[in-house]
């Protein structure tokens, strides 16, 4: 299914369907903390963001993380073929590598692919999304230079205990199974889930002529345990101390030989501790230590091979509530050790960092500002910032101006990766540096928020292809639509996004990239029952750089749905249709992604 609809045709679009977002009386009461790293309010920010509460991830049903997050704006994704495999999330037509994935505000990823480890996060687990788009390196250093992305994991504030479960099942051998607690009181807070999710999976490598060597004709399953927890405690009035805690255990099945039954076995951790002190009646510092790991042993025909990234981080932020505005101040050090069965030259880095940020509204005028100065052991020093500008042109309609400079540091496979005969890395790549100005305009009145937003990046020293080399630029620049809100019974909105992702040298499209994408999504809300469905179209793209007839990938598009009926306030049965058309498509080359799936499950837990 190609995608060519005209923009007038795509902003009829945008007032007939959407996803869930904030549950309040206005969507511009919802709080963020991603946008400055202070809480404020959504309408208050001059950032792009999208935020995803607990109902909308609900609604996903069994697929995973980034296919949830590919249905919202801005966003792109490709998997080697289904939940648990392999996957790359494009944000603004930058690469997984250049996303920043925040795990209740750890960061948490690959220090050898250079990636986030977004398949190894249940959906069962999370609570809350934050979608930051845009280059944010001034407030979190290297990785984010199309944005940020930051899961909250299910907990409580404050209130009775609560307590909720589910189980389910369906296609392709897949059982679902999560069970949590919730509450505190005035001085204690806590929370405790666990979930298990296991999957034969299908043949992810179902065409022979394109994997003549990796072809096996068998089902590549998937399993995974995951644990996420926290607890808080009020030392006294404006003292608090608390830790967190995620972990992941899993079992990947792949392709790579004719007979061998490839698979991983895989962990992903992130343990936090934190401690809050109101020093004075304007000033706030928040001392925090972090741990977080990826760990990967795969077995193959050519034997086993481990890759473990280990991270330490500790940062000290305080916050300062100024005459006008509020100003952040922080100190942060991070710790970076590789652990492998590869000979790499270095595994070890540690990164320092100097942060400043401003944010106020003066009346009709928003200002948010940001400036970080990084020393990299690998690269030397980096000075990043950002400067956003926003104007109420009425209470309603609200003008915004940013511009924003980033920085990626290579991974270890690209530095140091041994030539094992295909080549190796490369110990002479110099980090990538982009810059960004973005404008748009944000509608919002009630329940219904639109935005209309433009961006032009330009990628310097961009590292591509294998030997890793860095080319001279490339150039992302794209117009994204996007609605959300709620009409009497119908939750609705929708996102269209045209991107022209470039290689300047070349004129060639970067891989996996559409030039057009439209997501839609409506759900009824009648009482004791829900129902609804999302559409996603994207045109069509390359797999290679050199934009081959041969690894061209037709546009597609696949239409899911899902039903919810409240047996009782605590109790609702709940129904999953995904690709409901059985839609024959790929989002990498030579991998083929699930047909239609059907799921069915019992939910406990309150409304």
């Amino acid at each position: 299914m190609s995608l060519k609809s005209k923009p007038l045709t795509a902003a009829l679009c945008l007032c007939t369907l959407s996803p869930f977002t904030a549950q309040a009386d206005s969507l511009g009461d919802t709080i963020t903390v991603t946008a400055t790293r202070q809480p404020m309010r959504l309408d208050e920010s001059t950032a792009d963001i999208t935020i995803l509460e607990r109902d909308s991830i609900e609604a996903a049903g069994s697929s995973s993380l980034p296919e949830l997050l590919a249905q919202q704006p801005g966003i792109q994704f490709s998997d080697n073929g289904g939940i648990g495999k392999a996957s790359n999330l494009y944000l603004r037509g930058t690469e997984s590598r250049h996303v920043l994935l925040l795990v209740d505000g750890i960061p948490l990823g690959s220090a050898t692919s250079g990636a986030p480890s977004l398949a190894s996060l249940p959906l069962a687990n999370i609570e809350r999304i934050e979608i930051l788009r845009g280059p944010a390196s001034a407030l979190y250093g290297s990785d984010a230079v199309g944005g940020v992305i930051q899961v909250f994991t299910r907990r409580q504030e404050t209130g009775e205990l609560q307590t909720n479960a589910y189980l389910g099942g369906g296609s392709q051998g897949t059982w679902q199974t999560s069970a949590g607690l919730q509450g505190g009181d005035k001085r204690w807070n806590y929370g405790l889930n666990v979930s298990h999710f296991k999957t034969e999976g299908h043949d992810i490598k179902a065409d022979r002529s394109k994997n003549p060597s990796g072809y096996n004709r068998d089902k590549d399953g998937y399993e995974a345990t995951s644990v996420s927890g926290g607890l808080s405690l009020t030392l006294a009035e404006g003292h608090e101390a608390g830790i967190s805690l995620f972990h992941t255990k899993s079992r990947n099945q792949f392709d790579s030989s004719p007979t061998y039954d490839d698979h991983s076995q895989d962990q992903v951790f992130a343990y936090g501790f934190y401690l809050r002190n109101r020093i004075q009646a304007n000033w706030q510092s928040t001392l925090r230590l972090n741990q977080s790991g990826d760990y990967s042993d795969s077995y193959s025909a050519s034997g086993m091979s481990r890759y473990r990234t280990d991270q330490t981080q500790w940062s000290w932020q305080n916050d300062f509530r100024l005459p006008v505005g509020n100003l952040l101040l922080a100190l942060e050090q991070q710790q970076i050790k590789v652990s492998s069965t590869t000979d790499y030259t270095r595994r070890r880095k540690h990164v320092d960092a100097l942060v400043l940020g401003y944010s106020a509204n003066l009346g009709d005028h928003q200002i948010q500002a940001a400036l970080r100065e990084t020393d990299d052991s690998q690269f030397g020093s980096a000075t990043t910032g950002n400067l956003g500008y926003g104007y109420h042109l009425s209470p309603e309609l609200t003008a915004r101006l940013a511009y924003g400079t980033a920085f990626k540091a290579p991974s270890f496979n690209q530095l140091y990766y041994p030539d094992t005969g295909y080549g190796g890395g490369n110990p002479d790549l110099v980090a990538e540096k982009s810059r960004t100005w973005e404008g748009g305009l944000n509608w919002e009145k009630g329940l219904h928020r639109a935005s209309l937003t433009y961006y032009d990046t330009q990628v310097k020293n961009l590292i591509a292809g294998w030997p890793p080399v860095n080319i001279n630029e490339a150039r992302i620049r794209g117009t994204t639509l996007s609605y959300n809100g709620r009409l009497q019974r119908w939750q609705l909105g929708a996102s269209l996004d045209f991107l022209k992702a470039r290689d300047q040298e070349t004129g060639k499209r970067l891989p996996r990239r559409a030039d057009r994408q439209l997501s839609l999504q409506a759900t009824y809300l009648a009482g004791t029952w829900e129902a609804g469905g999302e559409v996603l179209a994207v045109s069509d793209r390359y797999d290679d750089t050199s934009n081959s007839a041969r690894k061209h990938m037709g546009g597609y598009g696949i239409v899911n749905a899902h039903m919810r009926y409240y047996l009782s306030p605590l109790w609702s049965l709940e129904l999953q249709a995904r690709n409901l058309t059985d839609k024959q498509y790929e989002t990498s080359w030579g991998y083929t992604p699930a047909g239609a799936a059907y799921y069915v499950g019992l939910r406990y837990g309150a409304r």
